[in-house]
Order: C-alpha cells, then structure tokens, then sequence
C-alpha cells in the first residue's frame, strides 16, 4: 500500500503542531491588544507581513522594522485594542492558518467589526510569514476615517 503522504512533505510531530498553535494564538493576543513589543516579539527578524490587496494604508509587505514602526498609530485609532476571536484554527507542517472574528472600537466610538484569515508560517519557534486577509473595504471606511478626522478632544491631547 503506497503512503498517502506526498512524498515532498515532511511529517511534524504533533507537540510541534501544538506548539505552533500556542504561538501563534499569544501573537494573536498580542496583536489584538496592539501591545507592538510583545507581538514583536513572536516574529524573526526577517518576517514578511504581507497584507493582499490594493490599498496603499494596507496592503504590501512590511517586515519588523516597519511593523514597530507603523503599529503604534493603530493604537490611536482603536485604544483598546479589538477583540480578536479565534473561530478556527488547523496546523500542518510549518503552517497555521485561522479564521477569525475582530471587534472594537475607534477613538471617535464607531464600531469596527471584522473578519480575518491568517495564513502564518513558522520557523524555529518564531513567526517568519504572516499572510492577514480582511475586508479592507471596511477598515478603509472605518479605520482610515478615523486616522484622518479624529476627535476633538484626541486633537487637544496630542496638541
């Protein structure tokens, strides 16, 4: 009976597996809290976080300099943090991939509510690629209008 495993793909033990998942849902924390230095932290020094699509806000890949970079200005805009739900979540190999569901709260108090796909790569215990799949319709309407008309009083606290 030929092995139902092709034949250029390595089998992983599943405590790697595992370990895979518990790292990247602590990135995941990590990020949803926009807490930069320890989501900083699960990545190698030269990660590629690439965002798909079109939008010059979004998307391209970024790697951990511009990541410190550019992450602390969404703390801006959604001071909490949002909520990131893992709603599913499957590891092979070097591989996790996650669907998920985000909720928060912009500094002007509208809701932003999205929807995500990781598609994340593993090496060495750290995160090396990090593919984020969103509705970019809707961070741009949400998100970048709250970049570009804060509120008042977030325009005195920064004056």
């Amino acid at each position: 009976m030929r092995n139902s495993q092709p034949e250029n793909r390595r089998s992983v033990p599943m405590a790697n597996l595992e370990a895979n998942k518990a790292l990247v849902r602590k990135a995941v924390d990590a990020l949803g809290s926009l807490d930069v230095e320890e989501f900083l932290g699960y990545l190698t020094d030269d990660v590629e976080f690439e965002t798909p699509g079109q939008h010059e806000c979004f998307a391209g890949v970024k790697g951990k300099a511009e990541l410190r970079r550019e992450l602390p200005a969404m703390k801006k805009v959604l001071p909490n943090g949002v909520k990131l739900t893992i709603t599913s979540m499957t590891a092979e190999e070097d591989r996790v991939h996650l669907e998920l569901t985000g909720r928060g709260k912009t500094v002007r108090g509208e809701d932003y509510n999205n929807r995500y796909h990781y598609a994340i790569v593993v090496r060495d215990g750290k995160i090396c690629r990090f593919r984020d799949y969103f509705d970019s319709d809707l961070a741009i309407r949400v998100l970048v209008s709250a970049m570009e008309r804060p509120p008042r009083e977030v325009l005195r606290a920064n004056a």
